[in-house]
C-alpha cells in the first residue's frame, strides 16, 4: 500500500502507512518499512516546516540505525548455531544496500563528517563486491579524504578515480573525468606542487575553457606567487567570455581591492550593480570597501570635504545594513573596522549610534556589539558599554576573543578610576588576566595586568578606612607583591 501511496505522489500517507507498520501497539520488525520510511524522512517535503526538518533528520538516523539492527537479528535467527562475528555478519547482512549507505553518508555529511567517510566506505566496498565500481561514489569519498588532510591517499585514489573515468568514456566518463581533474590540480595545490597544479589546470582548461571555477583557482594560484599580471590577464579574458558571472565578478572584485586598484575596482562594481543585479551582496559589500578605504585617505580638511567624508562613512555603514549576509562577503574584522572607523571619523557618538542600530537590525553579529560598546564608552555611559561588550563576548565569542576581553579590562579600568571603586578595578584584572590566558606570551597584557595591581593598591590606600574592609586591603597587597 505505501508503494501505492508513492507511486501516487501521497507522501505523507504513505509515510503514516509505514509508522503504522513498525511502530507500537503493534510493530513489525521489517527491513524494508524500514529502509522506506526513513529514505522518505530524510528527503525535505513542502508540508515540512524548516524547524521540523532536523528532527526529521534525526528520525532517519534512528530509523536506518534500527533498519541494521533488524538486518543482523534476521541473520542470526537464520543461523542460530552461527559462531559468526558481529562486524562480519553486518557486512554479509547489509552487502545489497549500497542505496542506503549513501543515504546515511549524505545525512551525517554536516554534523559528523567521519560516519560520512565510514558509510561511503561500506558504500565502495558493496560496489567492489559487485565487480562494477561506481567512479561517482569514488568521486564521493575521495575529497572527504583531501578535506581531511590525507593528502597521499587522496591523490592516488584521484588517479584511479580518473583511469577508471577514462575507460567509461562517453559524457559520464567526461563529466567525472573534468570533475577528477579540477579537484587534483587543488590538491596538488594544497600539497605546494605548484608545477603540477599548473600542469593540471592547463590540461583541463584546454579541454574545457568554459570551467570559470577552474579559470579563478588558477588565476588566484598565479597571484599567490606574486605573478599579478598573469592572473589579471587570466581574470580578463574570463570576464570577456562570462560578464554576467557573478561568482566571478566576486573574485574579480577581490582581486582588484588586494591589488589596491580602487578606481578599477568602484568602477566595476558599480557596472556590476547597474548591469547584472542590483542587489548582489558581494557587490554590495565591496562598494561599501571602497568608500570607507577612500573615506580613510582623504586629506582634505576643509568644512565642505569633512562633511563629505562623514556622509561617505555613514553611507558605508548602510550599505553593510542592506546586504543579507554580509559576513559572507567580507570577514568580520573588515566589517568591524569599517564600523569603528565610522564611529571615529563622524566624532559623533550618537550619530554613530544610529548607524550602528540601522545596521544591529540586519547583520546581529558581535562586532556590531562591539561598536555599540565603543560609542557608549565614548559618551562615558560605562553600564551601557559593558552591557553591549558582555553580549559580544559570551553571546558570539564565548569569552574567547582576547580583543574584547581587553575592550572590557580597559571600560572597568575607566569605571574604577572614575568611581574610585577598588571591586571594579578587580572586574578589569579579572579580564586582563582572562586575556593573558589566551595569549601568554603577550607583553603588552602582562604590562597591563602589572599596572592594575599597581593602581589598586594605590586606590585602595588613597580611600578612607571606612570605604575598604581588612580582606580588599590584604588583596591588594598581595597583587602588588606579585606585580
Amino acid at each position: 500500500m505505501a508503494q501505492i501511496q508513492m507511486h501516487n505522489d501521497e507522501l505523507p500517507a504513505a509515510i503514516h502507512t509505514l509508522d503504522m507498520l513498525i511502530q507500537p501497539p503493534n510493530p513489525q520488525r521489517s527491513v524494508e518499512a524500514t529502509v522506506m520510511l526513513a529514505s522518505l524522512c530524510m528527503h525535505p517535503r513542502p508540508e515540512v516546516l524548516s524547524s521540523d526538518a532536523a528532527q526529521e533528520k534525526v528520525c532517519a538516523r534512528e530509523l536506518f540505525d534500527q533498519a541494521i539492527i533488524n538486518k543482523m537479528l534476521e541473520h542470526n535467527n537464520t543461523h542460530p548455531n552461527g559462531n559468526t562475528n558481529i562486524s562480519t555478519c553486518a557486512a554479509a547482512v547489509t552487502a545489497d544496500d549500497l542505496e542506503m549507505h549513501l543515504d546515511i553518508a549524505h545525512l551525517w555529511q554536516e554534523e559528523q563528517p567521519e560516519q560520512t567517510v565510514h558509510a561511503f566506505h561500506k558504500a565502495l566496498q558493496i560496489s567492489e563486491a559487485s565487480g562494477q565500481i561506481d567512479p561517482w561514489l569514488l568521486n564521493n569519498l575521495v575529497p572527504l579524504q583531501h578535506m581531511d588532510s590525507h593528502l597521499d591517499m587522496a591523490q592516488s585514489m584521484y588517479k584511479a578515480v580518473l583511469t577508471k573515468a577514462t575507460s567509461i568514456g562517453g559524457s559520464s566518463g567526461e563529466a567525472i573525468s573534468t570533475l577528477i581533474l579540477y579537484n587534483l590540480a587543488r590538491l596538488f595545490k594544497d600539497k605546494e606542487d605548484l608545477v603540477m597544479a599548473k600542469e593540471a589546470y592547463d590540461k583541463l582548461l584546454t579541454h574545457h575553457p568554459e570551467y570559470v571555477d577552474a579559470r579563478i583557482q588558477q588565476a588566484r594560484m598565479l597571484a599567490n606567487l606574486n605573478q599579478v599580471n598573469d592572473a589579471h590577464e587570466i581574470l580578463k579574458h574570463a570576464l570577456m567570455a562570462h560578464t554576467s558571472n557573478l561568482n566571478l565578478c566576486a573574485y574579480y572584485t577581490s582581486f582588484l581591492i588586494q591589488n589596491n586598484q580602487l578606481k578599477v575596482t568602484k568602477d566595476f562594481v558599480h557596472t556590476t550593480l547597474k548591469d547584472h543585479e542590483h542587489s548582489d551582496v558581494y557587490s554590495l559589500c565591496a562598494a561599501a570597501l571602497i568608500m570607507y578605504k577612500q573615506s580613510c585617505e582623504s586629506r582634505d580638511s576643509n568644512p565642505k570635504a569633512l562633511e563629505e567624508c562623514k556622509h561617505s562613512f555613514q553611507h558605508a555603514g548602510l550599505v553593510i545594513a542592506t546586504a543579507e549576509d554580509a559576513l559572507g562577503a567580507l570577514s568580520s574584522v573588515t566589517v568591524a573596522s569599517i564600523m569603528e572607523e565610522t564611529q571615529l571619523q563622524i566624532k559623533n557618538a550618537c550619530d554613530a549610534l544610529d548607524v550602528f542600530a540601522k545596521i544591529w537590525e540586519s547583520l546581529n553579529d558581535g562586532c556590531v556589539y562591539i561598536n555599540i560598546g565603543h560609542c557608549y564608552y565614548t559618551r562615558d555611559e560605562f553600564d551601557c558599554a559593558i552591557e553591549s561588550y558582555e553580549t559580544a563576548s559570551t553571546r558570539y565569542y564565548y569569552c574567547h576573543n582576547t580583543s574584547v576581553l581587553l575592550y572590557l579590562c580597559r571600560l572597568w579600568y575607566a569605571k574604577a578610576s572614575k568611581e574610585q571603586s577598588f571591586p571594579a578595578m578587580n572586574v578589569a584584572l579579572k579580564y586582563a588576566q582572562m586575556a593573558l590566558h589566551l595569549q601568554p606570551s603577550d607583553k603588552v597584557t602582562m604590562y597591563n595586568i602589572t599596572m592594575i595591581q599597581q593602581k589598586a593598591t594605590e586606590l585602595l590606600l588613597e580611600l578612607p578606612p571606612s570605604k575598604h574592609s581588612l580582606r580588599d586591603l590584604e588583596v591588594a597587597i598581595r597583587q602588588a607583591t606579585h606585580a
